[in-house]
């Protein structure tokens, strides 16, 4: 999308893209300037040097939580800073944070909550009832600023479980998981059907959708 944007901006023929919806995308803030791509792939670049670095770091010590007390090394610097840009997107602010990122961070148990910010395991599971209740589900993408980490590591302590590792994912945490209808197991299931395959329209909604949740088109 954003290469047909570019090249219809430059005077192009674009099949796939029309004048309508290149003025609804300008209209939101779509951007593909020249600067502004030079000045993402930086940020993104050193976002992923960054995100290598607490991999390893994850790899030697076997977690994610980066000491932040002094000295400031570059990697706690960047832990702080994925921190603030989370609590800014809980607080609906325009956040570097995109949903990729946030994924990402997610999926190899980083922590945005410090200790003093613990939450108890009751109420974790009544999170999980207040979001079932408004969403009528579990499956709980491990993007959610809220729910997302929690997500990510009962399902690890469930593939732990499993293979008969040690496991935080007691029997009787396990059954309160199973009763709600959590979703261990992420991805397509067996014999699912593919869901079609959504529209110029759908998506440009889904778009508008995003800006206005997160203030920004950096998706």
């Amino acid at each position: 999308m954003r290469e047909k944007y570019r090249r219809y901006q430059e005077g192009k023929k674009v099949p796939g893209i029309t004048r309508d919806e290149i003025d609804k995308l300008t209209e939101v803030g779509f951007q593909n300037t020249k600067r502004r791509l030079v000045n993402r792939d930086k940020e993104d670049t050193h976002w992923n040097t960054m995100f290598a670095a607490l991999q390893q770091f994850k790899a030697e010590n076997g977690h994610c939580n980066v000491s932040t007390t002094p000295p400031h090394t570059d990697l706690t610097k960047w832990v702080i800073s994925q921190r603030r840009e989370h609590k800014k997107l809980k607080e609906d602010k325009e956040s570097m944070l995109t949903a990729s990122r946030l994924m990402k961070l997610n999926d190899i148990g980083f922590q945005f909550r410090q200790r003093a910010d613990y939450v108890s395991w009751n109420d974790r599971v009544q999170q999980l009832r207040d979001y079932k209740a408004q969403h009528g589900d579990l499956r709980i993408p491990v993007s959610n600023p809220d729910l997302g980490w929690f997500v990510s590591s009962q399902r690890e302590e469930y593939r732990k479980r499993i293979d008969g590792a040690h496991s935080s994912l007691t029997d009787e945490r396990y059954n309160d998981l199973q009763e709600l209808g959590f979703v261990f197991v992420a991805g397509k299931r067996k014999g699912q059907i593919m869901a079609p395959r959504k529209t110029w329209d759908e998506r440009f909604r889904e778009l508008l959708a995003f800006k206005s949740e997160h203030g920004h088109c950096v998706v």
